[in-house]
């Protein structure tokens, strides 16, 4: 019994962290390498990712959204992109309602 009082203890601290921390304190840095004309590459991590969906979010306009292009791969890459075209991208971590993004990333493809 008591080591299920500590397992509900520890989820719960975890849970208040992941509700009350902000942003930052829950993605390592996004980074986008290996630009083309066509494609990238990118790579990021996601504290307390365990349970949430995480992706990346990529759109032509700023503060892209999970309604955006979603990829969700922690590292791949982004294909069919335009050339000479700039990109944001940030990363998110969805569990039911709850959605948080990471900070926006921008980028240009090559012409």
């Amino acid at each position: 019994m008591y080591n299920y009082f500590k397992l509900f203890i520890a989820a719960l601290l975890v849970s208040v962290c992941v509700i009350s921390c902000d942003n930052s304190e829950l993605f390592s840095k996004l980074e986008i390498t290996e630009i083309t004309g066509t494609s990238a590459k990118f790579n990021y991590s996601c504290y307390h990712r365990y349970g949430w969906n995480t992706g990346v979010c990529l759109s032509t306009s700023p503060n892209p959204t999970t309604a955006n292009y979603v990829e969700r791969d922690i590292d791949g890459a982004i294909d069919n992109l335009t050339p000479n075209t700039t990109y944001y991208v940030r990363v998110y971590m969805k569990r039911g309602s709850s959605t948080y993004y990471s900070e926006q990333v921008s980028f240009k493809t090559k012409p």
